[in-house]
């Protein structure tokens, strides 16, 4: 049996993160909770629920069953379902697309006073924990939303001011012990996002022709500016539609994840610390399986955050398009990366990421593999979705992802751990694509203004117009894999066969390792 895993750390995300969403830091020190309870930090909205199923399908018997609890009890709150639910809902003229997305729907309810009078805000863990009280039954239908990341959240990792790898004070986090040893990587020069040069073409320009296309879907910050990734050469899109709009979070000019990103602080020009993430995963998979067909979902916003509700609503129409095979020219998916997730309030309930796990399932089903992140931790507390690898059923499955120190024979130190990480892969000092207009107000220690034949200076370490760097993390281990998987189907045209071979090859490579270090 495994050690309970060691406390999470509180949340450490930008205040201005926080406030873009209204989220809330459930602190485990204040929380309400049961005397058998064991609570987590996590970071969610506290004036949203989640419901399973549609509107006006089987999601209606659970918000009635809400009302009814509110109007009982007084509570003054009006329960309302969100707009984008019901406008998806309206779209829907056919019963058989509706009694298909009522199995994996997830509907958000929103939560606002009505009293008139002054009052606390609504606190959706409060209200779920008073409802689940008087009818346990509920938890298999109603959940948080929470605030996903693809970033390390926890602990201040990337942090700009103070924390882990932060600009000012505690750099690395290895002297005043900000982090520990395991911030090292997120240091520039020790793994963090660094510039560099990259003396290679664009390895899909020499890829031979594929028995079949791999098709992958990556939902993260989209496609930054970057020659391999030009529309007009192929191998990529990021505008995939859905009853006439594109999958993916509406962006603007603050949260656009194509952007260059300077909206950690703008007063200094500072990038986001996730800024070009979803560039660098697609640049690792194309590394790994040039003939690979990308199709970019964004929904991750410049500082690597999404709400649960937009993920399962991103996947769900995916799933739907691939039922159907509505993709330009008839594609269909086969394999989804996710390098982001989040910690649950309540790890070890059996309803733990329900919402995750209904439509995961699904594509488990319909045989598309979906390959997530293990998280940058440091803990065995289980990150979400990866943390639901051991609990699905299927021949695809999920596969969950640690990261790997470029020696390929030990551990990254922020890598989680547990029975329910799958494999490892790379994921420490990695280099891939970023985008071109990457670039930050650091700016360099040496300057000089000289014309025999340019002007002299050290690296800007916050300047990306190479189109190149080198990051660190599980986001980064993860589409190792998937390339791996989509090379192999571009070999064989067998996905199946594909999973199989990889996982089978990784576990050979970790056990070759532990005999050469023993």
């Amino acid at each position: 049996m495994e050690p309970p895993p060691a406390p999470l750390r509180t949340p450490n995300i930008p205040a201005g993160t926080l406030g873009r969403y209204g989220a809330r830091v459930l602190d485990p020190a204040t929380a309400i909770q049961t005397p058998d309870q064991r609570i987590a930090p996590t970071i969610y909205l506290p004036d949203r629920l989640l419901v399973r199923g549609m509107p006006t399908r089987r999601a209606d018997a659970t918000i009635n069953r809400l009302q009814g609890w509110n109007d009982q009890n007084q509570t003054g709150l009006t329960v309302t379902v969100s707009q984008r639910d019901q406008e998806f809902v309206d779209q829907l003229d056919n019963p058989a697309d509706a009694e298909f997305f009522d199995q994996t729907w997830t509907t958000q309810v929103r939560l606002s006073n009505n009293t008139g009078r002054p009052q606390a805000p609504p606190d959706a863990w409060q209200i779920l924990q008073q409802l689940l009280k008087e009818d346990s039954g509920l938890a298999e239908d109603v959940a948080l939303d929470h605030v996903m990341s693809a970033g390390p959240t926890w602990g201040g990792v990337s942090g700009v001011w103070g924390g882990v790898s932060g600009v000012w004070g505690g750099v690395s986090g290895v002297w005043g012990g900000v982090g520990g040893l395991a911030a090292a990587y997120g240091g520039p020069g020790l793994g963090g996002r660094t510039p560099v040069v990259w003396s290679a073409p664009d390895p899909r320009l020499t890829a031979p022709e594929p028995v079949r296309e791999p098709v992958i879907a990556v939902l993260d910050t989209g496609l930054g500016t970057h020659p391999w990734f030009d529309p007009a050469s192929g191998g990529c899109t990021e505008t995939i539609m859905f009853r006439g709009a594109p999958i993916g979070v509406p962006t603007t000019e603050a949260t656009d994840p194509r952007a260059t990103g300077v909206v950690s602080d703008p007063l200094n020009g500072l990038v986001d610390p996730l800024a070009g993430h979803g560039t660098f995963v697609a640049g690792i998979i194309r590394q790994r399986c040039p003939s690979a067909y990308l199709m970019m979902v964004p929904v991750l916003a410049a500082d690597g955050t999404v709400t649960e509700h937009d993920v399962l609503t991103a996947l769900n129409q995916l799933l739907w398009l691939h039922h159907h095979a509505e993709f330009e020219g008839g594609r269909c998916l086969d394999v989804v990366n996710l390098s982001m997730g989040y910690y649950h309030e309540t790890p070890e309930h059996r309803t733990a990421g329900a919402p995750l796990k209904a439509v995961l399932q699904e594509y488990a089903k319909a045989g598309i593999a979906v390959v997530a992140a293990a998280g940058n931790g440091a803990t065995s507390e289980r990150f979400l979705p990866a943390g639901l690898a051991d609990k699905l059923s299927g021949a695809m499955g999920l596969t969950s992802v640690g990261a790997l120190n470029p020696d390929g024979h030990t551990v990254a130190l922020f890598s989680n751990n547990g029975s329910w990480v799958t494999t490892h892969a790379p994921g420490a000092a990695v280099v891939s694509t970023v985008p071109t207009t990457l670039a930050g107000g650091l700016g360099r220690a040496v300057a000089v203004q000289r014309d025999d034949p340019l002007p002299r200076a050290t690296i800007d370490a916050d300047d990306y117009r190479s189109g190149f760097a080198i990051w660190s993390g599980t986001s980064f281990a993860a589409p190792w894999i998937t390339g791996e998987i989509a090379a192999g189907i571009a070999a064989t045209g067998d996905l199946a066969a594909s999973v199989r071979t990889v996982l089978d090859d990784q576990k050979q490579t970790l056990a070759t390792a532990l005999r050469s270090r023993s």
